[in-house]
């Protein structure tokens, strides 16, 4: 059985969504970038921050409140990160946010939020995120560095290609039995490895030949 004790695995969309950053140490800088990749709309609320934070004001990306963290900094938040290592500022931001009933991630203090940040390994479209419930952060990245290794560029550049040819195998075959299993194939170690040592142009009439069969073989 799946063991998680409180946590729950997800991916957010945060397009366009208004996200607090609390601090303005490096801490605080690597949350705000990880954010804008994201597209969040990024607030960052500390009196000082490193060089990066106050570039990424000036360019416009960010919004930076040069201020110590009030209440009502949170409104229209959907998510508040706080990276201040400060017990009392901690248990303030985590009442507001309650009372907000908004997400909240602390620093060191996983019990203070409602979320923790895993550790990600990440190639094009293929995240994989690694946690270890705030109980050993080290050994979380030592699981990445090795799946750093085991994945590499081309798994993701495979699956942007997998992802391109969804509409194009959606129309061919609309029986979605079918479909799926010609999905798993190409999914599949051996269709990856074609992938890594053939043409496009050669894969892809490898498919249409393989679409081509399937539809033969239904009377399609």
């Amino acid at each position: 059985m799946l063991h998680m004790e409180n946590f729950f695995p997800v991916f957010l969309n945060l397009r366009g969504k208004k996200c607090v950053v609390i601090g303005g140490g490096e801490a605080a800088a690597g949350r705000v970038s990880e954010l804008l990749q994201c597209r969040a709309s990024v607030v960052v609320v500390s009196p000082r921050v490193v060089t990066r934070i106050s570039e990424w004001a000036g360019l416009g990306w960010i919004t930076w409140l040069k201020e110590r963290y009030r209440e009502p900094h949170l409104e229209g938040a959907f998510m508040v990160v706080c990276t201040v290592r400060q017990a009392e500022l901690n248990e303030q931001v985590y009442q507001d946010c309650q009372s907000r009933n908004i997400l909240l991630g602390a620093a060191g203090v996983p019990e203070a939020g409602c979320f923790i940040f895993p550790t990600v390994v990440s190639r094009g479209p293929l995240t994989i995120a690694i946690s270890t419930e705030g109980k050993c952060p080290a050994f979380a990245r030592q699981l990445r560095e090795e799946l750093e290794e085991q994945f590499t560029e081309t798994h993701g550049a495979f699956l942007s290609f997998l992802g391109g040819l969804r509409d194009y195998i959606c129309e061919e075959l609309p029986d979605e039995a079918r479909r799926n299993a010609l999905m798993e194939e190409l999914a599949g170690p051996e269709f990856f490895k074609l992938y890594q040592n053939l043409p496009l142009d050669a894969l892809e009439s490898r498919i249409a030949a393989m679409i081509a069969r399937i539809k033969k073989d239904s009377g399609a």
